[in-house]
């Protein structure tokens, strides 16, 4: 039977072989309620995920705790959600496309002094990350989300425009590092 060490490889190195992506970020923005004048929201969002990579970009999956307060509402929510990065064959390019989307899978919140529980909101975000130095990078993500709650309250639409900090990368297995030269 094979050491523990040998199983870790066999799991590991499909990974290795077709290439990996990995996403870190936290962002923090402001949230605007659609067809609600008035209402708006500071929103907060860690992410973390890994997935599968190429030379020009990387797909994959990643748990996500949200954060939104306002004057009226005051919620705290976590879920999967799915990302793709797009760039160029740098490892680490200056500028990379980023899509992510998922949805709250638990959500407990308190709108206008009631507790509230909603399940499957679901969020997308499109927008840039830039690279600030080396793996540290910029994302700047407009954001559609839209609140499903169980507990009576109306389902609440929102816009936001998110800044944060962070890290993302992705690569293919088959990069040869270079020979020395004879």
């Amino acid at each position: 039977m094979p050491r523990p060490l040998q199983w870790l490889r066999l799991v590991l190195f499909p990974l290795a072989a077709s290439g990996c992506s990995a996403i870190l970020a936290q962002e923090v923005g402001g949230s605007y309620a659609v067809g609600k004048a008035g209402q708006s929201a500071v929103v907060g969002a860690t992410y973390a995920g890994l997935g599968d990579g190429s030379d020009t970009g990387g797909v994959g999956g990643a748990a996500e705790l949200r954060v939104k307060v306002g004057p009226e509402m005051g919620q705290v929510a976590l879920g999967p959600s799915l990302y793709v990065l797009r760039g160029t064959e740098d490892q680490y390019p200056s500028a990379m496309w980023v899509l992510r989307g998922g949805f709250n899978l638990l959500q407990f919140e308190s709108v206008e002094g009631r507790f509230g529980f909603g399940m499957f909101s679901p969020h997308l975000a499109t927008g840039v990350s830039l690279r600030l130095h080396d793996s540290t990078r910029l994302f700047i993500m407009p954001e559609a989300e839209y609140d499903v709650r169980f507990t009576g309250q109306s389902g609440t639409g929102y816009v936001s425009l998110m800044i944060g900090i962070g890290t993302a990368s992705y690569g293919s297995g088959s990069r040869q590092r270079p020979q020395p030269v004879r």
